[in-house]
């Protein structure tokens, strides 16, 4: 299974390195007049600033519940992919969905810094909670519930970021057992999963980590980069093994709370319930495939195993009987 340590998503140091002076003069591009800023270590794929607006300067132009922000320098997204983040966000905003409000820049949602994307957000009071309860996890299932009865916007791409289509590509000519085993996983799901599932905007990567909470009480959800047109499956069943776990373990009572938050906005068909064993199977596939590509390939970490923890935990969940996985979560017998 996962290693819970891994789970924390591997935190380490920001990659792009601002001073005060350079923060200041890009906040200015997005009328901002910036007094501090503050590196946030944690996380991966980008680098993150939380910035602090002079107070009474931005309030009413913007809207925010403060005067703080999060400047993004995306480390790893093209232009064009950073783009449709912030287009995505500001969609969902637009919808009465809980995230933060992008900022532009004269007109512009995304502006070039050293050759990277950079976007300016409005910053999501609260914090991320490790171990969720399974009050949290309602809550959570509930909110992603409302994010699939959003209308998907027509720029939204109908592939994973991170997933199969995306990086198979980039892993062609590498010698490695990882890679007959996802192409095998890829035929499998491809099969086992009917493309007339219900889908819609899927968050793609909804860990604890990206859900912030309040006083306990759930304030809104962040990092869109995953975010594609797929199955509703896939989230919930990619919360279920990133959120619901403990001690490597899958925590069945905590998936029930968040399927049970979940139903309370939008019950699940009957055939969503029978495939959500293989929706979560799916999600930790994808899993390997991004740790593969960024540690073993990217990173020139030849012996990392962490894909491999992914691949561990997506063949015990396809291997385990329906009728185990209904009952676990659903305190039901009766699957086909």
């Amino acid at each position: 299974m996962l290693n819970d340590k891994i789970k924390q998503r591997f935190h380490m140091a920001v990659h792009t390195r601002l001073s005060l002076e350079e923060i200041i003069r890009i906040a200015k591009r997005f009328d901002l007049d910036i007094i501090s800023a503050k590196p946030v270590k944690e996380g991966l794929r980008n680098s993150n600033y939380i910035i602090t607006a002079r107070a009474g300067t931005v309030d009413t132009k913007y809207k925010t519940q403060g005067n703080r922000f999060v400047l993004r320098i995306c480390d790893d997204q093209t232009m064009t992919e950073a783009d449709t983040v912030v287009r995505l966000t500001e969609h969902l905003y637009k919808n009465g969905f809980p995230c933060q409000k992008p900022v532009t820049a004269q007109s512009q949602r995304v502006i070039e810094y050293d050759g990277k994307p950079l976007m300016v957000l409005s910053y999501l009071e609260g914090q991320t909670i490790e171990d969720l309860s399974q009050q949290n996890l309602e809550q959570l299932g509930a909110t992603m519930a409302r994010l699939h009865q959003i209308e998907v916007p027509g720029f939204l791409r109908d592939i994973h970021p991170f997933g199969y289509e995306t990086y198979r590509p980039k892993l062609e000519g590498v010698n490695h057992k990882f890679i007959g085993w996802l192409d095998q996983a890829h035929r499998y799901f491809k099969e086992a999963l009917p493309n007339e599932l219900p889908n819609g905007i899927t968050h793609g990567d909804l860990w604890a980590d990206n859900a912030i909470f309040d006083k306990y009480e759930i304030s809104g959800i962040i990092d869109f980069e995953s975010a594609y047109h797929g199955k509703n499956i896939f989230d919930i069943g990619q919360t279920a093994i990133g959120a619901c776990r403990d001690n490597g373990e899958i925590n069945y009572q905590k998936v029930q709370a968040l399927v049970r938050g979940y139903e309370s906005v939008r019950p699940l068909e009957d055939r969503e319930r029978q495939l959500l064993r293989l929706g979560a199977s799916h999600a930790a596939a994808v899993i390997s495939i991004w740790r593969f590509a960024h540690f073993n390939i990217r990173c020139q970490e030849r012996d990392n195993t962490r894909y491999g923890e992914a691949v561990q935990l997506s063949d015990s969940l396809k291997d385990m009987s329906n009728d185990e996985f209904m009952g676990n979560v659903f305190n039901r017998r009766d699957a086909a």
